[in-house]
């Protein structure tokens, strides 16, 4: 769907869709606009109006996170791992140099988080093994887990200096780059953190038990519930 007033109404733009599209992922790169979901990836030139099959190269069309920053966009898959694109999606290769296999070893591991660090233009992956970086748009990846075990990366995000990860065994943050974490103490290990959304200095985690926020780079959080009755909340946007 999309809106012209702000979300006021909305107008649903599904020309070349699949009839069932389960879109979960936009990117935007210039006036290019890639929609991603589990079945496989979408491009469109002109907002919306007309969609086409963008998964040239792609070797799996389950498509579990998109990052864009101004030359390339990542995807991250299920069964194969990650894949960029220098072209906005036109065609794709595959990207998992340094990336860890799957626990079977036989394939690479999903890539369920991707986040774009403007400063410097590292982009960040999350996996089963924890954090991955890459400076050079998706060539090489390299280890960002000092301090972690095995732990599922479920959202990446980044506010005052100070990066944020959404795991399964709670949530995570670094103020080196990813050099370093820090587990957050307390109810956060028994928190799987679904998703983040950012306002200004503001971040808001989504949780099995409603939504956390803070205001002070992470230092300290608190339940902001009042009319979601303790829902579980995946992504969400602000």
């Amino acid at each position: 769907y999309r809106s012209a007033d702000s979300g006021k109404t909305w107008v649903a733009v599904k020309t070349g869709l699949p009839k069932y599209p389960d879109v979960t992922i936009l990117v935007a790169i210039d006036s290019v606009i890639i929609a991603g979901g589990y079945h496989g990836l979408f491009r469109s030139t002109n907002l919306g109006e007309q969609w086409y099959p963008a998964n040239t190269g792609l070797d799996d069309t389950n498509i579990t996170a998109l990052c864009a920053n101004e030359s390339v966009i990542v995807a991250g898959t299920y069964y194969a791992g990650a894949f960029v694109s220098t072209n906005k999606g036109a065609t794709w290769s595959a990207a998992n140099n340094g990336l860890p296999l799957d626990q079977a070893d036989r394939a690479p591991a999903a890539v369920t988080a991707l986040y774009n660090n403007t400063v410097g233009n590292w982009i960040f992956a999350g996996n089963y093994r924890g954090v991955y970086y890459s400076s050079n748009s998706g060539a090489e990846w390299f280890p960002a887990n000092a301090g972690w075990g095995y732990t599922w990366v479920t959202c990446i995000a980044m506010v005052g200096g100070t990066m944020l990860a959404g795991t399964y065994q709670g949530l995570f943050s670094s103020t080196d780059n990813g050099d370093s974490w820090k587990q957050a103490p307390g109810k956060w290990s028994t928190r799987i953190v679904y998703g983040f959304a950012t306002l200004g200095t503001s971040v808001f985690a989504g949780t099995g038990y409603g939504v956390y926020a803070t205001t002070d780079s992470g230092k300290s959080w608190g339940l902001k519930n009042n009319g979601l009755n303790g829902a579980e909340v995946a992504p969400f946007v602000t």
